[in-house]
């Protein structure tokens, strides 16, 4: 866990995994609007979809957090940001307006987020 690691990645871990735990905590208060939305976007299982999603994030942003397995955390959240994009920030379906410019918003930052979790993939290893 963080052996020989430089103070810029326990810092750049930290900084994704601190995104990820912080939106997944937070979103359990609104869990009511999180499954109401997702259902907009004719995703199936809403419910059942945002508990893995909620699972994927904290479980994901722990293991980059401590730096253990932290690759393999960080494989399952490019999984879960890749979905997140396509199924819940898909602007390409939506009117033009304040919503749609938000998810193209997010959905580019998404890209980036992908390309921090992509440098904590090759600063480890898949287990």
């Amino acid at each position: 866990m963080y052996a020989n690691a430089s103070a810029l990645t326990v810092v750049g871990h930290l900084g994704i995994a601190f995104l990820f735990l912080f939106r997944g905590l937070t979103s359990f208060s609104s869990w009511d609007r999180h499954v109401q939305t997702i259902a907009s976007h004719h995703v199936p299982m809403p419910q059942i979809v945002l508990g893995l999603g909620l699972f994927t994030m904290l479980a994901g942003g722990l293991l980059v957090a401590i730096d253990w397995h932290a690759a393999d955390g960080a494989c399952a959240l490019v999984i879960f940001t890749a979905l997140a994009n396509l199924w819940y920030h898909d602007f390409w379906r939506m009117e033009d307006g304040p919503a749609r410019t938000q998810h193209l918003y997010i959905f580019c930052n998404n890209i980036g987020v992908i390309g921090g979790l992509a440098l904590v993939m090759a600063s480890g290893q898949l287990s």
